[in-house]
């Protein structure tokens, strides 16, 4: 018994170290106007120390890991709408398929749930800046 509970905790650290690599490459992959360093500038002040000072495995496999993983992908989403509605993304690199790729690769830090919400948000703010040019 306590074999098979060592080796089920081996195997959860692995797939918890697994998704921390694939949320930081995701988060990485940079385009001219957003990538990892710009996100973090835009993260609140005590975050961004938070952040700087945390593990790669406090990040992968804490609580408060994973709530610094989920306000940083909160922020790079921000961005890549205000980024998107001010066009200067360009071809599928949106919230749509960003979200996407989080919900498959990173299910720890992302879930099904966020994905709703982030696309809504996003479809808003892109329809209210359509709105907004259609008045002017």
């Amino acid at each position: 018994w306590a074999e098979k509970n060592s080796l089920s905790s081996i195997k959860d650290l692995i797939q918890q170290s697994i998704e921390g690599l694939q949320l930081l490459d995701l988060l990485g992959r940079s385009t001219k106007t957003l990538n990892l360093r710009i996100t973090i500038q835009n993260l609140m002040p005590e975050i961004q120390k938070e952040l700087c000072e945390m593990t790669f495995k406090r990040l992968a496999t804490t609580q408060e890991g994973t709530m610094i993983a989920r306000t940083v992908i909160e922020k790079h989403l921000e961005l890549l709408t205000k980024l998107n509605v001010a066009g200067e993304t360009g071809g599928d690199f949106g919230v749509s398929s960003f979200s996407q790729e989080l919900l498959t690769m990173c299910p720890k830090f992302f879930n099904e749930d966020n994905k709703m919400i982030f696309e809504a948000e996003d479809l808003l703010t892109n329809s209210l800046a359509l709105a907004s040019q259609a008045d002017r």
